[in-house]
């Protein structure tokens, strides 16, 4: 805020003037809300199980939902290989697919996708959440037997 006095010492003279010029500026704010609980920090724990079903690492999320004071945000991933590397001896990668699922469709990780940001969390249902997919590109009994592991950074940009 900038204040500007214009005036003489000791004249008191027709036409003097107080200008205000004040301003504002609120920036973006968003959060990330999993399950209607917003997560701290910055890890989320995403285990993959075998599914019994297609015999591979995979996991569906539960919903996430963006909520903050502005319309709409874009998310993707960052990075465009996602590669579960073994940490303990012998070496050996696993190689994943990724999805998000909005509004019933599918769209790659690696790609952006533009999603309403709610005022409260209140206003979460499953039409305007998101969910995360993640799966291996092979049957789980063709990796060799160990621990797997990697970072994954989520983005999250304001649309104005």
């Amino acid at each position: 805020m900038a204040i500007v006095f214009w005036s003489q010492s000791t004249l008191s003279l027709p036409g003097s003037q107080v200008s205000l010029d004040i301003s504002a500026n609120s920036l973006a704010k968003i959060a990330l809300y999993y399950q209607n609980i917003p997560l701290t920090g910055n890890e989320f724990d995403f285990s993959l199980p075998v599914n019994a079903s297609t015999g591979k690492f995979d996991k569906t999320s539960g919903l996430f939902h963006l909520v903050g004071n502005i319309e709409q945000a874009e998310i993707m991933f960052a990075g465009r290989e996602f590669i579960l590397n073994k940490t303990d001896e012998g070496g050996g990668v696993i190689n994943l697919t990724g999805n998000f699922i909005f509004d019933k469709k599918t769209y790659s990780v690696t790609q952006k996708l533009r999603l309403p940001v709610l005022e409260q969390i209140s206003q979460a249902t499953s039409e305007n959440g998101f969910r995360i997919n993640f799966s291996s590109q092979l049957l789980a009994e063709k990796y060799s037997q160990g621990h797997y592991a990697n970072t994954f950074t989520l983005l999250i940009t304001p649309v104005s």
